[in-house]
């Protein structure tokens, strides 16, 4: 059951259950959920950004490596883009705060 959102980006919510939202808000800190979101997913899918992307903030640039590298993930799957973003923040989640405790 769905108690919350994330907004990956403009018109792309994905709705997740308490403990997931509650597990992304604390990691979040104070950045805004779609920087947070770019950064799980490049780290889960493997994506490797040059500093000049990150430096001047060449979202569409990123956004599109993102993508492409999903898909390729969603169709190893099989399953909807909505739950791979989904299940790849939740594993990615569940990494960082094994690895923490």
């Amino acid at each position: 059951m769905s108690v919350g959102y994330l907004t990956y980006r403009p018109g792309d919510m994905i709705p997740v259950n308490k403990e997931l939202l509650n597990k992304f808000e604390t990691h979040r800190d104070n950045r805004s959920q779609a920087h947070t979101i770019r950064d799980i997913l490049c780290a889960a899918l493997g994506v490797q950004l040059s500093k000049i992307d990150l430096s001047y903030g060449h979202v569409r640039k990123i956004n599109t490596r993102i993508e492409m590298a999903l898909e390729k993930e969603r169709s190893k799957r099989g399953i909807s883009k909505r739950e791979m973003v989904r299940q790849l923040v939740s594993e990615q989640l569940d990494e960082i705060n094994g690895a923490r405790g």
